[in-house]
């Protein structure tokens, strides 16, 4: 049995979230006239992808993330996916998009935005949605993938383009009114008195963390990059720290099936991590240059060569972190004076509280952070934690997803150790 705290699935759905603000009428009453101003078309009805099951879950039904090209619309609206849902909140970067895909099937709605969109409409839409008000269920980022090619980014003249589940609807420019019309009806539950017109396969699923758990979080904190995201494998830290702004409402701790919520959210909750293989087992590290989070130097991966290397990837607000620190610390302790760098990479936290963790859970290699998250998405990461071991040729030889055992660092290490470059 495993107690999960950050998503809770209900055995009811509600059918009605909160009644109107005054504000949210206003909007609903300037969306026809706004959206017009702003160029939006009307919303499309998006077919189901074609080449799997609409809802399949990537590295199980479907062996690897299919490029975004072949979903049947840009940004996706369905299709095959992460099998953990991306957390809610106003990102300040592009959050793995194959996770964003399954929010849409939870009944979330997105808002995308160009990267280079600007001006006082923009800002108004991503300070409503950071409201906890009106973030449940809710995503805005910018979408710029450009490992994506065309797919990639959005459509040619669209500074604003509103997802559901099956449904989409493009603008030319950003619109408050308009996209908050489009979240009313779209959105899962929608507010009262408005009718639900999406249909996501799994309504209400999971529920959103209520971000007046954390007052201290608001859209000005955290550096660039920032989206202080909570995994579907995190807890709630010990001592309060601070997670993602409006995740998935942390609403009770629920004891269930090992296997069932394997099924249903992979390595967080005891996947065995061998089911999603890299692609990256068996090749040259993406190499990277990275500041320390105290800003005190710089750790790049081409200088470690004739090293053994273990790249963990981790963040402050992850239980699953948390869990396998003192694993890290023991093997650390073991192993720095043999030839051996363990580097943390801090994954979609908030600098803060990224610093203090390593002072209370004690450890002193380099914690390096990951701008934008560049790193992460060259290496792959689905989530947190995630632990890549390279060898003195530079060449990741094993990886593993979810915590690692202070088993199976030393097996991995001294592996590494024994194998001659």
């Amino acid at each position: 049995m495993v107690v999960v705290g950050a998503i809770v699935y209900g055995t009811t759905r509600t059918k009605h979230g909160a009644a109107l603000s005054a504000q949210e009428r206003t909007l609903l009453d300037q969306a026809a006239s706004q959206a017009e101003a702003a160029g939006c078309a009307p919303v499309q009805t998006i077919p189901a992808y074609a080449g799997a099951p609409d809802q399949a879950h990537i590295g199980t039904q479907v062996a690897s993330p299919p490029p975004l090209s072949s979903y049947p619309s840009t940004p996706p609206a369905s299709g095959p996916h992460n099998p953990s849902p991306q957390g809610a909140g106003v990102y300040s970067s592009p959050p793995p998009v194959y996770s964003t895909i399954h929010s849409l099937e939870h009944g979330a709605a997105i808002v995308w935005y160009d990267p280079s969109a600007l001006g006082q409409e923009l800002e108004r839409i991503k300070s409503f949605f950071d409201d906890v008000a009106n973030s449940d269920h809710m995503i805005v980022a910018p979408y710029n993938y450009p490992d994506q090619g065309a797919a990639g980014r959005l459509p040619a003249g669209k500074q604003m383009v509103l997802v559901a589940w099956h449904h989409l609807q493009s603008c030319a420019r950003p619109s408050l009114a308009a996209a908050f019309d489009f979240v009313a009806h779209y959105r899962f539950p929608p507010p009262a008195g408005e009718s639900y017109k999406g249909d996501a396969p799994e309504q209400g699923a999971p529920k959103l963390m209520d971000r007046s758990e954390h007052p201290e979080e608001s859209s000005s904190q955290g550096p660039p990059g920032d989206p202080r995201r909570q995994h579907p494998s995190a807890a709630a830290p010990p001592g309060g720290a601070p997670r993602r702004r409006s995740r998935w409402i942390t609403v009770a701790a629920v004891i269930v099936g090992v296997g069932l919520l394997a099924a249903l959210f992979g390595f967080g909750l005891g996947r065995d991590p061998s089911v999603i293989r890299s692609p990256l087992l068996g090749r040259r590290a993406p190499d990277f240059a990275l500041r320390t989070l105290d800003g005190s130097r710089w750790v790049r991966l081409a200088d470690l060569r004739g090293q053994v290397v273990v790249v963990n990837f981790w963040a402050s607000w992850c239980a699953a972190c948390r869990e396998e620190h003192p694993a890290l610390t023991a093997a650390w302790d073991r192993y720095s004076d043999q030839g051996v760098l363990l580097v943390g990479i801090d994954f979609q936290d908030r600098k803060g509280s990224a610093l203090a963790f390593m002072p209370e859970m004690g450890g002193d290699w380099p914690v390096v952070e990951d701008p934008g998250g560049r790193t992460a998405l060259d290496y792959g990461v689905y989530g947190v934690p995630e632990t890549f071991f390279i060898g003195r040729d530079g060449v990741i030889r094993f990886k593993r997803i979810g915590p690692s055992s202070y088993e199976l660092l030393t097996d991995q290490i001294q592996r590494l150790l024994n194998q001659r470059e």
